[in-house]
């Protein structure tokens, strides 16, 4: 018999690094979440403040008719805020026409208004109301009247640049990290 030398045994299995793929995997989709909930989820921007009120004739309402029957009508507005009501000027037989502008005597934040309303001030006897809006908006229909709320309003936040940002860096790390991990599988 002849002796042959025993080969060498194999040397040990060496355990594959899962660990710091999962931590890298969990980081970026972590990252990758919080970039897309900041990038979509509605921010409470400022509305602005409003300075001047514009009200039209509504389409499709011919105000001329009802004018030419009836005395030619005295508007005002009224705008009920948080803090209290606000009147401005009346407008002294003046016709809507293209549109009248009311200026507030003070910028309102738009987010305070509440109430709106549209009088007609008669010389005698009691006001008339002519339309009214519940918390109105920037551009608003009324009954008779379309409204436009003119005034400041601050820029956009850029938050969601920094949602997007970090959206693509998340990605990004995600991606790297799966294709450095198949990689290393294959290998």
């Amino acid at each position: 018999m002849t002796d042959t030398p025993n080969p060498p045994p194999p040397p040990s299995a060496i355990h594959f690094p899962l660990f710091p793929y999962l931590l890298l995997v969990l980081l970026s989709a972590s990252v990758l979440t919080s970039g897309l909930l900041i990038f979509y989820l509605p921010d409470s921007a400022d509305p602005g403040t409003v300075n001047e009120i514009r009200i039209t004739a509504k389409p499709g309402i011919d105000l001329r008719k009802l004018e030419e029957v009836f005395d030619i009508p005295d508007y005002y507005l009224e705008l009920l805020t948080d803090q209290g009501a606000i009147r401005t000027k009346t407008f002294k037989d003046t016709r809507v026409g293209n549109g009248l502008t009311f200026k507030l005597p003070v910028p309102v934040p738009l987010s305070a208004v509440k109430e709106l309303k549209i009088w007609d001030e008669e010389t005698v006897g009691k006001d008339k109301q002519v339309d009214r809006l519940d918390r109105p908006s920037r551009e608003t229909d009324g009954e008779k009247f379309h409204f436009s709320l003119a005034g400041q309003i601050p820029p956009r936040p850029n938050t969601f640049k920094i949602g997007l940002a970090l959206s693509i860096c998340g990605g990004l790390l995600l991606l790297l990290t799966l294709l450095k991990f198949l990689r290393s599988q294959v290998l």
